[in-house]
């Protein structure tokens, strides 16, 4: 018995001295739990000798600051004396860090008193920097995927929504009106003379047009559940639900005004201030069952070609 006792236990000595991980043991009965043994896998791993090891508090293998969750949720262990595990960063005696994969579990006596804490350290640098590394990429690709749609669904030149969205979200609001039996409001909004402007004072003052009309339509349809879009050339579109007639007219009065009263600083002549006019047809409309939300469309286009 004593025999595979003794096997036993120069067994789990070799063990000890031939495991690739760090293995520090420190004192649980004395204060601030000094080290009193390391294996040659801690000494190659962190650059210290064991003689430079001994007596200190495993905290001199870590910065003062940083990592405050973890520090605590280890000390909190120790004061408890059960089992832990964190990943802390360490630093080797030439200054490098690593990320070390602390496991510490206290080691008691037969009364069940704690006698030691066992740490058991693993380098896990290269997992730490590729899980980082692929973070990174992975919030790469979800900007690059939410540009991808804001150039999918948005005009340009305006930021506004563009005539693609415009083409799946009519029908989507047309539904959503016809199960709440409620109203939903189009306004087709173009530039009177907006070919004048651009052959005039040049393309790139068309564009500083259409921007700003884009902005006034902003300013004016503020909820949530309005669609500003840009049809196409100088032609807008709003689609908003739950308005009546006479809002949407109000709205478009203002959008109105508010373009008559913009100054744009290139586009001036002896008399003035050349004048944004918008010209805006209004279509209002309950869908019905037998109705296509095209005709909503057309009812706008029809208004317009008649102000």
């Amino acid at each position: 018995m004593n025999g595979i006792s003794l096997i036993n236990l120069e067994l789990f000595q070799q063990i000890v001295l031939e495991l690739p991980d760090g293995i520090v043991v420190s004192d649980a009965r004395l204060p601030d739990y000094p080290v009193v043994y390391v294996n040659p896998a801690f000494e190659k791993l962190t650059g210290y000798t064991a003689t430079e090891a001994l007596g200190n508090n495993c905290r001199f293998l870590q910065r003062p600051e940083g990592q405050e969750e973890e520090k605590a949720a280890l000390h909190q262990a120790l004061t408890e004396a059960r089992p832990c595990t964190v990943v802390i960063q360490n630093y080797r005696k030439d200054g490098s860090m690593f990320w070390n994969q602390l496991s510490v579990s206290p080691l008691r006596d037969g009364s069940g008193q704690v006698m030691y804490f066992v740490g058991l350290l693993k380098d896990i640098s290269g997992r730490v920097q590729l899980e980082q590394q692929l973070q990174v990429e992975k919030q790469s690709l979800e900007e690059a995927n939410r540009k991808l749609e804001m150039l999918v669904i948005h005009d340009d030149l305006t930021g506004i929504y563009n005539r693609m969205f415009f083409d799946s979200q009519l029908g989507l609001q047309w539904k959503s009106a016809m199960r709440n039996k409620g109203a939903v409001a189009l306004l087709f909004i173009d530039i009177d003379h907006f070919s004048k402007i651009n052959t005039k004072y040049g393309h790139e003052n068309g564009n500083r047009v259409l921007k700003n009309v884009a902005e006034g339509l902003k300013s004016t349809f503020t909820r949530s559940s309005d669609f500003i879009v840009r049809y196409g050339g100088d032609e807008f579109i709003v689609l908003a639900a739950s308005i009546d007639s006479d809002q949407a007219e109000n709205y478009a009065n203002e959008l109105r005004e508010k373009m008559r009263n913009l100054t744009i600083p290139p586009l001036y002549t002896e008399f003035g201030y050349v004048m944004i006019n918008l010209r805006v047809g209004v279509a209002v409309h309950t869908p019905q069952p037998d109705e296509s939300p095209d005709m909503l469309l057309g009812k706008a286009i029809k208004a317009l070609n008649a102000v």
